[in-house]
C-alpha cells in the first residue's frame, strides 16, 4: 500500500501601525509609543490518497489494484488576532526612567467541521469558533547608579492562545484539543547594565511563572498510540540568566557574544520541563572595512550537554560548538553605484560538518520509543551554503 499526504502551508498576512509622542516640560522628559498590529492565518487542511497492490502469494503477479481517490482528511482552519498597545516612558530626573505599558488583544480561532472523525467530533461541537480577549501590561524601571553603571528591573504579564494548528489540527502521530485554554504569565526581571565608550555588559536574571501552561505530551488515543497531543499541563516555572556583552576593539573589529542559562520545572508534576536548552550561546567576532564595503562575521554557536530531562518527552543530547562563517558584500560600492544599497551575504554554516542535535530538541513520544540514532531525534542540518541577495529601497 502506498499513501500519500499533500500537507498545504498556512497563508500569513498582517500589518502593524506605529506612532511616538515626544513630552517636555517641567516634571522631566517623557516619551508615549502606540500602536496596533494584526494578523490572519488561514491553514487549509490536508488532502490524500492511497493505492493499494495485490500480488500472488505465490508467483508474485499483480492481482488487483485499488485506488482512494484524493480526498480532503483534515479542516481548514484560521485564527485572527488584532491588538492595541501603549508605552509611556518617563524620566523625571537624569538618573531614572520609568516605564509603563499595556496591550490588549482580541483572538478569534475557527475550524470547520468536516472533515473530522466522527469519534472527536462531539469534542469540537460548540468549540470550533472561539473568541478571547486578552490584558497584559508591564512597569520597569531604570536607573543609572554611575555614569557606566545602570540598574534594571521590571514586573510584566503574559498570554499565549492556542494555536489553530494546537487545537485543530491533526496527523498520524497527533490529535487535536479543542478544549485548550490561553497560557497566562507573570515575570520578574532584574539586573545590571555596564557601557562605556566602547564596550557594554548587560546581565539580567528572571522568573517566570505560568498558570495553564501549553505542552506536548505523549497520550494514548484510539488509533493512534503513541501520539502527541496539546494539553494545558498546569502551572510551570522558569529561572534563568542571560548575558550580552558587545566590544568594539577597533574601529573594524567588534567582538560580540551572549550566553543563556534556563531551569524549567512543571511545578504541578515537579518534572523538569521538556525541551529547553539549558545552558547555550553564541560567541562571534567580525571585520568591517572602513569605508563598509564589505564585511566579514565568523561566529560559534554552543551549548553544553543536556541531562536534566523528562525521560518520557526527550533523549540527553550531547555539548556541541558550531562554526559559521558570512561575508557582506556592498554591490553599491563594489560594482556600480547604481545599485544602491544592494547587498549580498554569502555563508557557509557548520564548517566542520558536526552530527549534532540542537539542545532544544522536540523529541515526541514516538521517537522516545525507539533509540537514539542519528535520525532519532533528528539531527541538525550538516554543511551547507548560503546566498543571498538583499536590496532595501
Amino acid at each position: 500500500m502506498t499513501a500519500n499526504s499533500h500537507v498545504i502551508g498556512p497563508l500569513v498576512v498582517g500589518g502593524r501601525v506605529l506612532g511616538a509622542i515626544p513630552w517636555s516640560g517641567g516634571f522631566g522628559e517623557a516619551k508615549t509609543t502606540f500602536g496596533a498590529d494584526t494578523f490572519r492565518e488561514e491553514r487549509p487542511g490536508s488532502w490524500s490518497f492511497s493505492q493499494t497492490v495485490n500480488r500472488n502469494g505465490t508467483t508474485g503477479a499483480v492481482t488487483s489494484i485499488t485506488n482512494a481517490p484524493l480526498a480532503k482528511s483534515g479542516p481548514d482552519t484560521t485564527q485572527t488576532n488584532a491588538g492595541a498597545f501603549v508605552l509611556h516612558e518617563w524620566t523625571p530626573v537624569q538618573p531614572l526612567t520609568l516605564s509603563a505599558g499595556g496591550r490588549f488583544d482580541w483572538f478569534n480561532t475557527t475550524t470547520d467541521l468536516s472533515p473530522i472523525a466522527p469519534a472527536v467530533l462531539p469534542a469540537f461541537i460548540g468549540k470550533n469558533d472561539v473568541d478571547r480577549t486578552a490584558p497584559t501590561g508591564s512597569v520597569g524601571a531604570v536607573y543609572r547608579i554611575l555614569p557606566t553603571l545602570d540598574l534594571l528591573g521590571s514586573v510584566a504579564t503574559s498570554f499565549r492562545q492556542p494555536t489553530n494548528s494546537e487545537m485543530f489540527s491533526s496527523s498520524t502521530t497527533s490529535i487535536p484539543n479543542p478544549n485548550l485554554v490561553p497560557e497566562t504569565g507573570l515575570t520578574f526581571e532584574g539586573g545590571f547594565r555596564v557601557h562605556v565608550a566602547d564596550a557594554t555588559l548587560k546581565v539580567t536574571a528572571f522568573n517566570s511563572r505560568y498558570e495553564n501552561f501549553l505542552q506536548t505530551v505523549a497520550v494514548t488515543f484510539p488509533g493512534c498510540s503513541p501520539c502527541t497531543q496539546s494539553q494545558n499541563i498546569g502551572k510551570a516555572e522558569v529561572n534563568g540568566i542571560e548575558l550580552e556583552e558587545r566590544w568594539q576593539v577597533t574601529p573594524t573589529v567588534n567582538l560580540f557574544g551572549n550566553a543563556t542559562y534556563l531551569h524549567g520545572t512543571n511545578t504541578t508534576t515537579g518534572r523538569p520541563l521538556p525541551f529547553l536548552a539549558p545552558f547555550r550561546g553564541r560567541v562571534g567576532v567580525q571585520y568591517a572595512s572602513l569605508d563598509a564595503s564589505y564585511s566579514i562575521l565568523a561566529v560559534v554557536d554552543w551549548a553544553t550537554s543536556k541531562n536534566r530531562i523528562d525521560t518520557t518527552a526527550e533523549f540527553q543530547t550531547s555539548g556541541y560548538a558550531i562554526p559559521k562563517l558570512y561575508a557582506t558584500l556592498q554591490l553599491g560600492q563594489l560594482v556600480d553605484r547604481r545599485l544602491g544599497d544592494t547587498k549580498l551575504i554569502l555563508g557557509v554554516e557548520n564548517i566542520f560538518d558536526t552530527a549534532y542535535r540542537d539542545a532544544a530538541t522536540f523529541v515526541n513520544r514516538s521517537n522516545v520509543n525507539y533509540r537514539e540514532s542519528l535520525t532519532n531525534p533528528l539531527v541538525e542540518v550538516g554543511r551547507n551554503f548560503t546566498a543571498k541577495l538583499q536590496h532595501t529601497f
